[in-house]
């Protein structure tokens, strides 16, 4: 019953950031700024701007809930529980999608009781809010309530396409009930023709059904430390099984694949991983790379979408398989519109406004100008002062840089973003020592800023401090194994260590 959420998680994630709950009051330009960051998956930024927007503007619904949001996503559920439980306190009673979300992440958090708790105030619930409830019934090891809940979603909508799924997927997998299975995946199908999870035959879904006795089954489902020998053969990673010939050969080519790209010579990694996939299509393995290097090598989301959630649906038992849905969530929202936004913008916004767009048109000059008036009549403005950083940096000019970054930091001592800059910057200008200071503060406040590690990991590298590089590009891999300067950094440690600790 884990995958409950996939289908029901992503229509609440769109409908908390491009429409829903809108703010009683004008919308403020920095929450613009924020969701435009979030669509382009930069949630750290983005949970920057909307603290801002939340400080400045304490009743802003759609801060408040967007906030909440992106802290979800990067996987700080407590303070994501506290910006939601704000925008509850904010919307009108007839909404219930900050309720929802609020109780998906409690869910999230390991605390279905407490979701259970706030979805009993919703006053009429929805079909969408039935089966979350279901998902914490579930969790809270109440299948028969679950099933109740589910049955109710139904009724107030027979062809709730998520409602359908789960319910399927009770019946095979905890009630062990094979025709009620197919019945509802079957009405799923109509439902949804064009969700991925409708392309499995019914022979195929029914087929995954667990092994284990009802008993065993209701007792490991909801463990996330659940143990590889109770998976289904068919879901296992190539790591788990036996190795085969058909396995070392996959092996051997992802590797093959992996040097092409430390090479950066991606090309013939993708030439390399779409020979893998198209020859060994059950192989978790080569088609989570292929995914990852559409994602993070070439840019190419729209492909990488489409593995993502090829990747859920085919080893859905796969650890990586959670990576997998959040990253279809974050690339759908990517994907999507951003409403325009009517409001009276102070002076200060409207410059902060126009540097953004000069930035974002290469117009480095004239987003300098904008910025710096902006920041005239707002001089306590962090945020302004950084972006000014920035554009300093873009045009070259990195001394006037520094004093930006600098004033950004001065403003606010604890701006890690401020502080990675100055540590990026210093390096560019051969100021290691300098750089040191700045990354090392950095990691006293934010020990896992993945990047810090992988820049420290360089200048020790420069620095002919290989002890010190092993640990900091080890912590990054740890951190950031997707980083697109990961691969970089593991064929170094392959190269000084054999192989990687």
């Amino acid at each position: 019953m884990k995958k409950i959420h996939c289908l029901i998680v992503v229509s609440l994630a769109f409908g908390v950031i491009f429409g829903g709950c809108r703010s009683k009051i004008e919308d403020d330009s920095l929450v613009t700024y924020g969701l435009s960051l979030m669509q382009d998956g930069e949630y750290e930024s983005a949970r920057e701007v909307l603290v801002e927007a939340t400080e400045r503007f304490t009743n802003n619904l759609t801060a408040h809930y967007n906030l909440g949001l992106t802290c979800w996503k990067l996987g700080d559920n407590k303070a994501a529980v506290e910006s939601l439980t704000k925008a509850v306190s904010l919307c009108d009673s007839g909404d219930s999608k900050p309720l929802e979300l609020l109780a998906y992440v409690l869910i999230d958090s390991g605390n279905a009781l407490g979701a259970g708790k706030v979805l009993a105030g919703i006053d009429e619930p929805t079909a969408r809010s039935l089966t979350i409830m279901a998902l914490a019934a579930e969790r809270a090891d109440s299948s028969d309530l679950s099933l109740s809940y589910l049955g109710q979603a139904l009724e107030l909508d027979k062809n709730y396409a998520p409602a359908l799924y789960n319910l399927a997927l009770l019946q095979r997998d905890v009630f062990d009930n094979a025709r009620e299975a197919l019945i509802c995946y079957k009405k799923f199908k109509v439902a949804a023709p064009d969700d991925i999870r409708a392309d499995e035959s019914v022979q195929a879904f029914i087929s995954k059904r667990k092994s284990a006795p009802r008993d065993q089954r209701s007792e490991a489902r909801d463990q996330r430390s659940e143990t590889r020998d109770q998976r289904p053969a068919d879901q296992q990673t190539s790591s788990q099984r036996p190795a085969t010939s058909d396995q070392k050969e996959v092996a051997e080519l992802l590797e093959k694949a992996k040097l092409a790209l430390s090479r950066d010579e991606s090309d013939i990694a993708l030439i390399t991983l779409k020979s893998t996939v198209s020859k060994y299509p059950g192989s978790a393995d080569a088609v989570w790379a292929l995914a990852e290097l559409y994602d993070n090598s070439l840019g190419n989301r729209e492909k990488a979408d489409e593995l993502y959630k090829k990747f859920v649906v085919m080893f859905p038992n796969d650890e990586r398989s959670s990576t997998a849905k959040k990253k279809v969530v974050a690339i759908s929202a990517a994907s999507a519109s951003i409403p325009r936004v009517s409001a009276r913008l102070e002076p200060s916004e409207n410059h902060f406004m126009a540097g953004l767009e000069y930035y974002k048109n290469q117009e480095w000059d004239k987003s300098i100008v904008s910025y710096t008036k902006g920041l005239k009549l707002r001089p306590k403005s962090s945020l302004i002062a950084y972006n000014l950083g920035l554009a300093y940096k873009a045009k070259g000019d990195l001394d006037k840089a520094v004093k930006a970054f600098t004033l950004s930091l001065h403003i606010q001592p604890d701006k890690v973003s401020a502080l990675y800059m100055l540590g990026l910057v210093e390096m560019d200008r051969d100021n290691n020592d300098l750089a040191l200071v700045h990354l090392n503060s950095l990691l006293r406040i934010k020990p896992d800023f993945a990047k810090a590690h992988y820049l420290l990991g360089l200048i020790y590298l420069e620095e002919n401090r290989a002890d010190m590089t092993v640990v900091h590009f080890e912590r990054f891999i740890y951190l950031a194994p997707e980083d697109g300067n990961a691969n970089q950094a593991k064929t170094w440690l392959d190269q000084k260590q054999g192989k990687r600790r």
